[in-house]
């Protein structure tokens, strides 16, 4: 029997101050495997745990009325962006790609509304599909307006 000053324990008994080693341990692996489920829940970047996705989702409906609408900053009322969805699909004549004519009559028609610039999210690695008589009205609709940015991809090589 040892005599800690105000305290006595018996060697080996779980009541020493700092425990047995065995209690430590188990300590340890309590605290380290907490840890390791804060991690894993917290954390969507290996995997995606469903039930946390589920949950947040159903929740954000009520996070952004909690929030109330933003204010509008004065700029962003002069950016308007016109895309090409699934209901242009639909209405149009012609099946996508569409004719490079298209895009060349959308940027004189945008030049002439007051357009300060506008840009192309689309690809065109390929001559027009529908003549070259295309991709001339649309490479000259983009040379009058000089107001034309236009999206592609650099190779560097040999």
């Amino acid at each position: 029997m040892m005599t800690f000053v105000g305290s006595s324990f018996t060697k080996g008994s779980d009541s020493v101050p700092g425990g047995t080693s065995r209690s430590r341990l188990k300590q340890l692996l309590l605290g380290c495997s907490l840890a390791l489920l804060v991690i894993i829940l917290t954390q969507d970047v290996l995997f995606e745990f469903t039930p946390l996705n589920r949950l947040e989702l159903s929740t954000i409906d009520f996070r952004f009325r909690q929030r109330g609408p933003l204010a509008m900053p004065p700029e962003s009322l002069d950016v308007v962006i016109v895309e090409i969805s699934n209901e242009s699909f639909k209405t149009l004549p012609e099946k996508y790609p569409f004719p490079r004519s298209y895009y060349a009559r959308l940027v004189r028609n945008l030049t002439r509304a007051g357009a300060v610039a506008i840009g192309f999210d689309i690809i065109m690695e390929e001559p027009d599909e529908h003549g070259s008589v295309h991709d001339d009205d649309f490479r000259r609709a983009i040379w009058e307006s000089n107001i034309v940015a236009l999206g592609g991809k650099t190779e560097i090589g040999n």
